[in-house]
């Protein structure tokens, strides 16, 4: 059976970014009737956030992409989270001594200080950044004289000279590196904390992974995890390193720069299916020019091999257009109950079929639901009084709006109220638009008004005359 994983370290607010990539992995499995695993990768103690955890949860509820596995949604192959594992047993630690028995490890107990200078000078040397293999040549003396010490340590994988490492990317294709440009890498701290290598390429074999889909950070990686699965004599996984979401002037979207988070676009009012759908479209460019599809569509249709090779550029204005085809899509009653919690104007002494008239008449507007205590606000509170200087044109609109039989005649006393003043229609609607709602742009004016009723659509416009 497939089975991919998202793995993400708790380490601060959930990126849009991440939950792109979630979205491939998630339709790469779904696709072939396979499971999505949720690990939690948290063994980085410095960089734990906390809260994080919870806010990944909330993030994969809203948007609906629920693992199969994982913390708190169980599994077979738990504990789903790293640092529980090495609290029940350490089967990283047991892994990596097996290494240093094998030799294919070795113990290093090199201060911070020295690989700090170490690789400041080969830098300055134009070298390349990597160990020096100093502790390598330690004779058994002397490993066990510190030992003996008390010296701490970590362990570092031995990376083979002179040879060529290969694999088959799902994306990218055939992809080789030369070991001895290959850093030997901790595997180990010495807090007997794994490092992400050593603790991915564990729990990737314990949960039995045979896709290991992610971001392209990790493609220089790649060839320790190929090696260290050789190494244990496991089966490798099929590797296929996908391409980050990229600002619309084509820089690469960050989390620690803080470009949107999941909890930004859930706090603007966007909507989650609509939220999917955007980004299951920049995952998995359809031939059909699709736009608007729901999950069902995208798990039937996902192709790992239309997955971008290139970063795919998140479009703001897409994307709002996109969240307003959803809203659209709502009944008046979703409609109402998704707005409550973005509304902060007082909407108790209306009634629910007044609302929901108004709803009706901004629900074309809407592209975000933070947007409707905006619009929404004039029909709820009058807007500021402004005394205005065509006292004669206003007191004719009073007289068409208390004349009011349907649409259309008052469309067409509006217009000839205009040629009585030699004005262009448009006007004398922007003068009736202003004091009615305070607003330059609405709905058409003459549903407000119905909405809003004669009695107090006349209030508004007495005001402004003195009345």
């Amino acid at each position: 059976m497939i089975r991919t994983r998202f793995a993400p370290s708790p380490t601060g607010f959930v990126h849009v970014g991440s939950i792109y990539q979630t979205v491939i992995y998630y339709g790469f499995a779904k696709k072939n009737n396979g499971k999505f695993i949720l690990r939690l990768e948290d063994t980085d103690k410095k960089r734990y956030k906390e809260g994080a955890e919870e806010a990944l949860y909330r993030a994969l509820e809203w948007i609906k992409i629920i693992p199969d596995e994982g913390p708190i949604y169980g599994g077979d192959y738990g504990p789903y989270v790293q640092s529980e594992v090495v609290k029940n047993g350490n089967r990283y630690k047991k892994y990596a001594y097996e290494l240093l028995d094998k030799g294919i490890a070795y113990r290093c107990f090199c201060s911070s200080e020295r690989l700090e200078k170490m690789r400041e000078d080969q830098l300055k040397n134009k070298q390349q950044p990597k160990y020096d293999r100093t502790c390598l040549r330690l004779t058994e003396e002397e490993i066990q004289k510190k030992l003996d010490n008390n010296e701490k340590f970590v362990i570092r994988m031995k990376i083979p000279d002179n040879e060529y490492i290969e694999f088959e990317d799902l994306i990218l294709g055939k992809i080789s590196f030369y070991s001895n440009q290959i850093d030997d890498q901790v595997i180990l701290k010495s807090d007997e904390y794994p490092t992400y290598h050593l603790g991915v390429v564990v729990d990737d074999h314990y949960m039995n992974i045979t896709h290991v889909i992610r971001g392209p950070e990790w493609l220089p990686s790649t060839p320790k995890h190929v090696l260290l699965f050789k190494f244990f004599g496991w089966e490798i996984p099929k590797f296929a390193h996908t391409q980050l979401l990229r600002n619309e002037n084509r820089s690469k979207m960050s989390k620690r720069k803080g470009d949107f988070s999941m909890e930004d676009l859930i706090a603007l009012g966007y909507l989650p299916d609509a939220i999917f759908n955007f980004l299951a479209l920049l995952a998995n460019p359809n031939d059909k020019n699709i736009e608007i599809f729901d999950r069902e569509y995208y798990i039937n249709n996902f192709d790992l091999k239309k997955v971008p090779k290139t970063g795919p550029i998140f479009d703001t204005k897409k994307l709002l257009w996109m969240n307003g085809v959803y809203i659209r899509k709502l009944s008046i009653e979703e409609l109402k109950n998704m707005i409550k919690p973005f509304i902060s104007i007082d909407m108790s002494k209306k009634s629910d079929e007044y609302l929901e008239k108004s709803l009706q008449l901004i629900q074309e507007r809407l592209k975000i639901l933070s947007e409707a205590d905006e619009l929404l606000k004039f029909f709820f509170v009058r807007p500021e009084v402004k005394i205005t200087e065509r006292k004669d044109v206003v007191k004719d609109l009073i007289n068409i709006v208390n004349e009011y039989a349907n649409d259309d005649i008052m469309e067409q006393d509006i217009r000839k109220l205009a040629e009585k003043y030699g004005m262009k229609a448009g006007d004398v609607f922007m003068i009736l638009r202003d004091i009615i709602t305070g607003q330059s742009a609405t709905p058409p004016i003459i549903p407000v008004i119905k909405v809003l009723g004669k009695e107090e659509s006349i209030e508004r416009l007495k005001v402004t005359i003195g009345e």
